[in-house]
Protein backbone atom coordinates (compact mmCIF):
# COMPACT_ATOMS: atom_id res chain seq x y z
CA UNK A 1 0.00 0.00 0.00
CA UNK A 2 1.32 3.33 -1.01
CA UNK A 3 2.30 5.92 1.79
CA UNK A 4 -0.33 9.06 1.90
CA UNK A 5 1.94 12.03 0.18
CA UNK A 6 2.03 15.31 1.47
CA UNK A 7 3.75 17.87 -0.80
CA UNK A 8 5.36 21.50 -0.69
CA UNK A 9 8.14 24.13 -0.57
CA UNK A 10 11.55 23.08 1.93
CA UNK A 11 9.48 25.99 3.72
CA UNK A 12 6.48 26.27 6.31
CA UNK A 13 4.30 28.79 4.99
CA UNK A 14 1.09 26.32 4.00
CA UNK A 15 2.12 23.14 4.00
CA UNK A 16 3.66 22.99 7.68
CA UNK A 17 0.02 22.61 9.25
CA UNK A 18 -0.72 19.23 6.94
CA UNK A 19 2.24 17.83 8.35
CA UNK A 20 1.64 18.89 12.03
CA UNK A 21 -1.22 16.73 11.54
CA UNK A 22 0.22 13.87 10.32
CA UNK A 23 3.21 13.78 13.08
CA UNK A 24 0.12 14.36 15.68
CA UNK A 25 -1.81 10.67 14.41
CA UNK A 26 1.56 9.53 14.24
CA UNK A 27 0.24 8.45 10.18
CA UNK A 28 2.90 7.12 8.17
CA UNK A 29 3.30 9.55 5.27
CA UNK A 30 5.65 11.12 2.69
CA UNK A 31 7.10 14.58 3.07
CA UNK A 32 7.48 15.16 -0.89
CA UNK A 33 9.83 18.47 -0.63
CA UNK A 34 10.22 20.60 -3.51
CA UNK A 35 13.36 23.58 -2.70
CA UNK A 36 13.74 26.33 -5.42
CA UNK A 37 17.50 27.23 -6.36
CA UNK A 38 19.60 30.26 -5.05
CA UNK A 39 19.17 33.78 -5.83
CA UNK A 40 19.39 35.31 -8.40
CA UNK A 41 17.18 32.95 -10.19
CA UNK A 42 15.26 31.13 -7.85
CA UNK A 43 14.71 27.88 -10.57
CA UNK A 44 11.60 26.19 -9.51
CA UNK A 45 12.12 23.50 -11.94
CA UNK A 46 12.12 20.90 -9.53
CA UNK A 47 8.37 21.76 -9.51
CA UNK A 48 7.45 22.93 -12.58
CA UNK A 49 8.83 20.15 -14.65
CA UNK A 50 6.59 17.86 -12.60
CA UNK A 51 3.20 20.35 -12.09
CA UNK A 52 1.06 18.99 -15.19
CA UNK A 53 2.59 15.36 -15.51
CA UNK A 54 0.73 14.29 -11.83
CA UNK A 55 -3.09 14.11 -13.24
CA UNK A 56 -3.60 16.97 -10.24
CA UNK A 57 -7.21 18.85 -11.44
CA UNK A 58 -5.91 22.18 -10.46
CA UNK A 59 -2.15 21.47 -10.01
CA UNK A 60 -0.70 23.82 -6.75
CA UNK A 61 1.71 22.85 -4.12
CA UNK A 62 0.21 21.97 -1.44
CA UNK A 63 -0.68 18.80 -2.65
CA UNK A 64 -1.90 15.60 -1.10
CA UNK A 65 -1.78 12.17 -2.60
CA UNK A 66 -3.62 9.73 -0.92
CA UNK A 67 -4.51 6.31 -3.23
CA UNK A 68 -6.94 7.61 -5.51
CA UNK A 69 -7.65 10.46 -3.78
CA UNK A 70 -5.63 13.67 -5.23
CA UNK A 71 -6.54 17.30 -3.91
CA UNK A 72 -4.90 20.96 -3.48
CA UNK A 73 -5.17 23.73 -2.02
CA UNK A 74 -4.47 24.17 2.01
CA UNK A 75 -7.86 24.09 3.51
CA UNK A 76 -9.42 21.16 1.46
CA UNK A 77 -6.70 18.80 2.33
CA UNK A 78 -6.86 20.17 6.00
CA UNK A 79 -10.51 18.89 5.73
CA UNK A 80 -9.76 15.53 4.34
CA UNK A 81 -6.91 14.88 7.08
CA UNK A 82 -9.45 16.21 9.64
CA UNK A 83 -11.91 13.54 8.08
CA UNK A 84 -9.43 10.71 7.34
CA UNK A 85 -8.01 11.08 11.11
CA UNK A 86 -11.29 11.91 13.39
CA UNK A 87 -10.43 15.68 13.64
CA UNK A 88 -13.57 17.16 12.45
CA UNK A 89 -15.71 19.56 14.37
CA UNK A 90 -18.83 18.37 15.89
CA UNK A 91 -21.92 18.33 12.89
CA UNK A 92 -23.15 21.53 13.79
CA UNK A 93 -20.40 23.69 13.94
CA UNK A 94 -18.93 22.46 10.62
CA UNK A 95 -19.60 25.53 8.68
CA UNK A 96 -18.59 27.68 11.40
CA UNK A 97 -15.11 26.22 11.22
CA UNK A 98 -14.84 26.35 7.71
CA UNK A 99 -15.77 30.08 8.29
CA UNK A 100 -12.60 30.13 10.77
CA UNK A 101 -10.59 28.05 8.12
CA UNK A 102 -10.95 31.02 5.93
CA UNK A 103 -10.33 34.05 8.26
CA UNK A 104 -7.22 32.37 9.09
CA UNK A 105 -6.33 32.07 5.44
CA UNK A 106 -6.97 35.40 5.43
CA UNK A 107 -4.53 36.26 8.36
CA UNK A 108 -2.11 34.18 6.23
CA UNK A 109 -2.38 36.56 3.61
CA UNK A 110 -1.33 39.51 5.34
CA UNK A 111 1.84 38.23 6.79
CA UNK A 112 2.28 36.41 3.07
CA UNK A 113 1.86 40.20 0.89
CA UNK A 114 4.37 41.65 3.83
CA UNK A 115 6.96 38.94 4.18
CA UNK A 116 6.79 38.70 0.25
CA UNK A 117 7.60 42.74 -0.11
CA UNK A 118 10.85 43.97 -1.36
CA UNK A 119 13.44 45.66 1.94
CA UNK A 120 11.65 49.04 1.58
CA UNK A 121 7.98 48.05 1.17
CA UNK A 122 8.72 45.60 4.13
CA UNK A 123 9.58 48.42 6.14
CA UNK A 124 6.98 50.66 4.72
CA UNK A 125 4.03 48.24 5.02
CA UNK A 126 5.18 46.59 8.41
CA UNK A 127 3.02 48.93 10.86
CA UNK A 128 -0.07 48.66 8.95
CA UNK A 129 0.43 45.14 8.28
CA UNK A 130 0.39 44.29 11.62
CA UNK A 131 -2.28 46.64 12.60
CA UNK A 132 -4.83 44.30 10.31
CA UNK A 133 -3.52 40.99 11.55
CA UNK A 134 -4.24 42.60 15.29
CA UNK A 135 -8.04 43.21 14.33
CA UNK A 136 -8.35 39.42 12.79
CA UNK A 137 -6.49 38.29 16.10
CA UNK A 138 -9.30 40.09 18.00
CA UNK A 139 -12.29 38.35 16.86
CA UNK A 140 -10.29 35.04 16.89
CA UNK A 141 -10.05 36.04 20.37
CA UNK A 142 -13.09 36.58 21.18
CA UNK A 143 -14.29 33.36 19.32
CA UNK A 144 -12.01 31.56 21.11
CA UNK A 145 -13.25 32.30 24.50
CA UNK A 146 -12.76 30.11 27.12
CA UNK A 147 -12.89 27.51 24.82
CA UNK A 148 -9.83 24.95 25.04
CA UNK A 149 -9.66 24.41 21.22
CA UNK A 150 -11.44 26.48 18.39
CA UNK A 151 -14.15 24.13 18.15
CA UNK A 152 -14.29 23.42 21.85
CA UNK A 153 -12.81 20.74 23.90
CA UNK A 154 -11.52 18.34 21.04
CA UNK A 155 -9.05 19.37 18.78
CA UNK A 156 -10.10 19.89 15.03
CA UNK A 157 -8.21 20.25 11.95
CA UNK A 158 -8.70 24.19 11.79
CA UNK A 159 -7.10 24.24 15.15
CA UNK A 160 -3.20 23.05 13.88
CA UNK A 161 -3.44 26.05 10.63
CA UNK A 162 -4.84 28.99 13.58
CA UNK A 163 -1.66 27.26 15.75
CA UNK A 164 0.66 27.50 12.62
CA UNK A 165 -0.26 30.96 11.50
CA UNK A 166 0.03 32.15 15.26
CA UNK A 167 3.17 31.02 15.47
CA UNK A 168 4.72 32.54 12.25
CA UNK A 169 3.12 35.78 13.17
CA UNK A 170 4.80 35.87 16.81
CA UNK A 171 8.12 35.45 14.81
CA UNK A 172 7.36 38.54 13.09
CA UNK A 173 6.44 40.78 15.75
CA UNK A 174 7.21 38.99 19.18
CA UNK A 175 4.55 41.69 20.54
CA UNK A 176 1.55 40.88 19.14
CA UNK A 177 -0.16 38.04 21.18
CA UNK A 178 0.66 40.62 23.99
CA UNK A 179 -2.61 42.05 24.36
CA UNK A 180 -4.57 38.39 23.52
CA UNK A 181 -4.05 36.27 26.70
CA UNK A 182 -6.47 33.59 24.80
CA UNK A 183 -4.73 33.04 21.69
CA UNK A 184 -1.14 33.16 23.98
CA UNK A 185 -2.83 30.47 26.27
CA UNK A 186 -3.64 28.57 23.37
CA UNK A 187 -0.06 28.82 21.56
CA UNK A 188 1.55 27.79 24.33
CA UNK A 189 -0.73 24.76 24.78
CA UNK A 190 0.15 23.54 21.19
CA UNK A 191 3.81 24.08 21.77
CA UNK A 192 3.78 21.77 25.04
CA UNK A 193 1.88 18.50 23.44
CA UNK A 194 3.60 15.83 24.34
CA UNK A 195 2.90 14.61 20.65
CA UNK A 196 4.19 17.18 19.17
CA UNK A 197 7.52 17.79 21.14
CA UNK A 198 9.73 15.22 19.08
CA UNK A 199 8.63 17.37 15.62
CA UNK A 200 8.98 20.79 17.72
CA UNK A 201 12.16 19.93 19.14
CA UNK A 202 14.33 17.75 15.83
CA UNK A 203 16.04 20.64 13.96
CA UNK A 204 16.22 18.40 11.11
CA UNK A 205 12.45 18.51 11.18
CA UNK A 206 9.94 20.54 8.73
CA UNK A 207 9.50 23.17 12.05
CA UNK A 208 12.24 24.38 11.63
CA UNK A 209 12.47 24.70 7.85
CA UNK A 210 12.67 28.18 7.03
CA UNK A 211 9.06 30.45 7.09
CA UNK A 212 9.31 31.40 3.65
CA UNK A 213 10.82 30.73 0.86
CA UNK A 214 14.18 32.14 -0.41
CA UNK A 215 12.73 34.98 -2.27
CA UNK A 216 10.99 36.23 0.34
CA UNK A 217 12.20 39.42 2.38
CA UNK A 218 11.33 37.82 5.54
CA UNK A 219 12.04 34.44 5.76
Amino acid sequence: MNKLVVAYWRTRTLGESLRLILKYVGADFHDKVYEVGEAPDFDKSCWLEEKFKMNLAFPNLPYLIDGDVKLTQTIPILQYLGNKFGLLPPDHLKHEINMVDHVVMDLNWIYFNLCYASEKEFGEMKPSSIERAKAVLLQLEKYLGEKKYIAGHDLCYCDFFLFETLDKFLRLERTILEELPGLDRYLKMFLAEPLLTEHFTDPTSSWNYPLNNKYAYFK
